[in-house]
């Protein structure tokens, strides 16, 4: 990888960052904007939000970042030709369902050995996680065509350590020309959870 083509990476992922967290503009409190209507006294979700609240939303940015990769991992499996017995190829492949073994908590945990379906997409992770990460589909198949769904990714977290998840969803799928396309947004139950 050459250092320009590191730069680029490292700038997108910040400014992915930033937009995952709600941060569209360099100055979140512009003097535009207009006074808050709530009585004095009274603060705004945002403004009661603990440092603790603060850590976990940075930390949910492992689930925003793995699910973008499970995707372009899944993206590139899926247009290489595959070679069969008898000299002939398949392609429009998709992989099988699988799970993490780890488990989700507030401390990062060794994300133990891949399945096989982690492990033919290229998921990238090695390093200690915050998350449980899994591949919804059916079994792995070759032929896929225009608008089906193949994938949902999922990233679980537990960021208080009280047992109740959070999921962060991804859903992956083919267009009309049988391109494959994800869901504009991440659907997120529990985010801080």
């Amino acid at each position: 990888m050459t250092a320009e083509t590191l730069a680029w990476s490292a700038a997108l992922l910040f400014v992915f960052s930033l937009s995952a967290l709600g941060c569209d503009r360099a100055d979140e409190h512009e003097a535009s904007d207009p006074p808050s209507s709530e009585p004095a006294g009274h603060e705004t979700s945002e403004a009661a939000a603990s440092p603790a609240d603060h850590v976990r939303r940075l930390k949910t940015l492992e689930a925003h970042s793995n699910l973008g990769m499970l995707f372009v991992g899944a993206t590139g499996y899926y247009m290489q030709e595959r070679s069969r017995a008898g000299g002939s190829y398949e392609s429009n492949c998709t992989v099988g369902p699988a799970i993490t073994t780890n488990v989700p908590g507030s401390e990062l945990q060794a994300l133990g050995a891949l399945d096989a379906p982690f492990r033919e997409i290229g998921f990238p992770v090695t390093g200690p996680v915050y998350f449980r990460y899994e591949i919804v589909a059916p079994p792995a198949s070759c032929g896929h065509g225009p608008n089906e769904a193949l994938y949902t990714f999922r990233a679980h977290g537990d960021l208080d350590d009280d047992g109740i998840t959070s999921v962060f969803e991804l859903t992956v799928g083919t267009d009309a020309a049988g391109d494959v396309v994800r869901a504009p947004d991440i659907r997120i139950e529990r985010e801080l959870e």
